[in-house]
């Protein structure tokens, strides 16, 4: 029978042999989980290969490549439904959601700092420009915003009742090409991609001053410790310019893409 003292010693070698065997090998390698929605360019969206495969891409989707790789963790993409993120989110799914998000103060969430800012733009038929010259034509309309988002807010406080919400943003451009909707309300990055790859789409002449412009990361509330660490790795990615590359870069790309679907439904 062994002695107290022997079995402590046994524990303490049984303990160094294992923290030397995950040393030998490098340890493992923490995961940062990242939630996105991959239906908004150029921020992440689709791109198919030649073979059909699906990958998702964009220039949120190289920032989280980029941040993960920063921090020494591996990044774990996990894709739904915006409206869907930030519950996801609180539930704790993701550490981190990188959507194209609008810094809302209505958003139950930690933000980063902004990485970009936008305005907002009214999609509309290039037919009907005469018909939008400001915001009191939306009213009674039937326009729409991308469910969860604070396009879905805007169009339900300029159209009133007639607003409606659609999950998937490409959907928003088919309906209102199909004329099954009379305007769209999107970020105007967003925005322009599909306005220059149709030639029946516009933006309408329309302003809405809309006070937060900002674009951000959202963590879980009580994550301060990961947000801090990211906002250290945004503030060098700025100064260095490289989200303005992967904006122009994933502009581009989206842009190419969404001209070639276009063209496929004319």
């Amino acid at each position: 029978m062994m002695t107290g003292i022997w079995k402590k010693g046994l524990a303490l070698s049984l303990a160094l042999a294992m923290a030397l065997s995950f040393a030998g090998c490098g340890g493992t390698e923490e995961t940062l989980t990242v939630g996105t929605s991959a239906d908004y360019p150029p921020y992440e969206f689709i791109q198919l290969d030649a073979e059909g495969n699906e990958t998702i891409v964009g220039a949120d989707i190289e920032l989280a490549k980029i941040i993960a790789e920063k921090l020494g963790m591996k990044m774990e993409l996990k894709n739904m439904s915006f409206d869907g993120l930030l519950g996801g989110l609180a539930e704790g799914k993701f550490d981190m959601v990188i959507a194209g998000l609008t810094v809302d103060p209505k958003r139950k969430v930690l933000f980063s700092d902004n990485y970009n800012t936008r305005e907002q733009t009214v999609i509309i038929k290039a037919a009907d420009a005469d018909q939008y010259t400001g915001l009191k034509d939306l009213e009674g309309k039937k326009v729409a915003g991308q469910s969860g988002t604070v396009q879905q807010t805007l169009a339900e406080e300029y159209a009133g009742e007639t607003a409606t919400a659609i999950q998937q943003f490409p959907d928003m451009i088919m309906m209102l090409k199909a004329g099954k909707l009379d305007a769209m309300i999107a970020d105007d990055d967003v925005a322009q991609i599909y306005i220059q790859a149709n030639d029946d789409l516009m933006a309408a002449p329309i302003q809405i001053d809309y006070e937060n412009a900002d674009v951000a990361i959202a963590f879980q509330q009580d994550d301060q410790e990961l947000c801090d660490k990211v906002n250290a790795v945004l503030a060098e990615l700025k100064e260095d310019g490289t989200i303005d590359g992967l904006m122009a870069d994933a502009q581009a790309l989206a842009g190419q893409i969404e001209k070639e679907n276009a063209s496929k439904t004319e």
